[in-house]
């Protein structure tokens, strides 16, 4: 006889990964008189699957609402110094069962970033093209969610090329975001001088800006806003149609 070998995949850094090969007779159904019905040597086989299934889906859910929940707890110190019995500590798991899912302790980091990194995007509302106040509201309400954290992560991004990776990806979007709401009012402008348009505007949006603003100047939030929307508007040169 031959054997059905069955892989059950979990969704892994972005790609399906197998987590178990689970060998199943390949006896065809037997037919009981019955719709719908299948002989026991068939079915057994299928619950024992379906049961392993669930079983890996639910562990898979545990490990990744523990890194969702330990994000601000891994970033409260350096991550170089976090050890996989700290992780495992921190979100009630075994090592074992870390190494099982993630392999590494690299691997492990490379999912506490990915978090992070969904978690910055979730936390930007979406806006439209050309709506300056509306873009400016939703990139300063990410900041003050998640602008520690970034922070952190641009300071230690030089010593671990998979941070740095991520911050790459970040920068890159971040990019691709001023091009998107500002592209109304860089339309008259050739190729070079768009890219020098974009520049400005990232300068006058960095999260390093805010960080100056608010923690070491301990400005407000409502000052901190104000001085925001005065250099976009001062780098998209609409100061004087809004009547500055």
């Amino acid at each position: 006889m031959g054997v059905v070998v069955l892989v059950c995949f979990v969704l892994f850094r972005g790609g399906l990964r197998p987590v178990a090969q689970i060998p199943v007779a390949s006896e065809p159904v037997v037919a009981t008189g019955q719709a719908g019905r299948s002989s026991p040597q068939q079915s057994e086989p299928l619950r024992w699957l379906a049961t392993k299934s669930a079983a890996a889906t639910a562990g898979e859910a545990k490990i990744r609402q523990a890194l969702e929940n330990k994000v601000d707890l891994e970033y409260s110190g350096r991550p170089l110094d976090q050890s996989l019995e700290d992780v495992a500590r921190q979100c009630g798991l075994t090592v074992r069962t870390i190494l099982r899912r993630f392999g590494s302790r690299d691997g492990v980091l490379e999912a506490v970033f990915a978090q992070l990194a969904r978690q910055i995007v979730r936390d930007r509302p979406v806006t439209p093209p050309g709506d300056i106040d509306a873009a400016l509201a939703a990139l300063l309400h990410q900041y003050e969610r998640d602008g520690d954290l970034n922070i952190k992560a641009l300071d230690q991004e030089s010593e671990l090329p998979l941070l740095h990776k991520m911050m790459e990806r970040g920068r890159a979007g971040h990019r691709a975001w001023l091009r998107r709401i500002f592209g109304p009012y860089m339309t008259h402008l050739d190729s070079a001088a768009r890219t020098q348009r974009t520049n400005e505007l990232y300068a006058a949006t960095d999260v390093y800006l805010w960080k100056l603003l608010r923690r070491d100047l301990k400005v407000g939030k409502q000052q901190t806003a104000e001085a925001f929307r005065h250099l976009v508007l001062g780098v998209t040169r609409l100061e004087r149609e809004k009547g500055e």
